[in-house]
């Protein structure tokens, strides 16, 4: 891929964005996509171009792995950031939220997952195990990874009190919503270092 950026950028045109399987160039023209297509078959790869899914009207680059684009059909995004359903949803595409949405999976790969109750009488941990579905609630529980002595917040989880999907869904509890707000709050920071996010999502 190296070579063929090499080549496109010799053609005089800009390369934003490469993968093994993909290139993206602004200004595309016919003349451009026929000569990449002829340079992947030398390589053995093969390069298609549909104007309604690969024509990019916005693109935001955010860092080799990250960005959100449109199409004629609609929002795509790339990297968790912008993947996370609610945040996507929220900025980006405007569609309805599901309670799936509010689901988060969490694991951890050294020690154990446990959420802590925390009461008058002391402590009460209730193990999780590597692998779990939690929503964060108000009333919940601190979410724990303790590694023999050593205790800290699975990462994501600090300052926020959490249940299990299936206890929080049974109990009706209540989405602590900051939490999402956050993360919405944060990706449109994201997109605001490269422009302005109204007039990047406007129609």
């Amino acid at each position: 891929m190296v070579d063929l950026v090499e080549y496109v950028e010799s053609e005089g045109y800009e390369v934003v964005h490469v993968k093994t399987d993909s290139i993206k160039i602004p200004g595309i023209t016919p003349e451009i996509i026929e000569k990449v297509r002829v340079f992947g078959d030398k390589y053995g790869y093969t390069f298609e171009y549909d104007p309604d899914v690969d024509f990019y009207d916005r693109f935001c680059l955010v860092n080799d792995a990250v960005y959100v684009a449109h199409t004629a059909a609609g929002w795509s995004a790339t990297g968790a950031q912008f993947l996370h359903p609610v945040v996507f949803k929220t900025l980006f595409s405007k569609e309805e939220l599901e309670a799936k949405d509010y689901v988060e999976i969490k694991q951890v790969a050294k020690g154990y997952m446990y959420l802590r109750k925390e009461n008058g009488e002391g402590t009460v941990d209730t193990f999780i195990g590597r692998f779990g579905a939690f929503i964060p609630v108000l009333g919940g529980r601190i979410l724990l990874r303790i590694d023999g002595d050593k205790e800290s917040a699975v990462t994501g989880t600090k300052g926020h009190l959490w249940e299990t999907e299936a206890v929080a869904t049974e109990n009706e509890m209540d989405v602590d919503f900051t939490y999402f707000q956050n993360l919405i709050d944060a990706g449109r920071k994201t997109i605001e270092k490269f422009g302005d996010y109204a007039a990047f999502t406007s129609p």
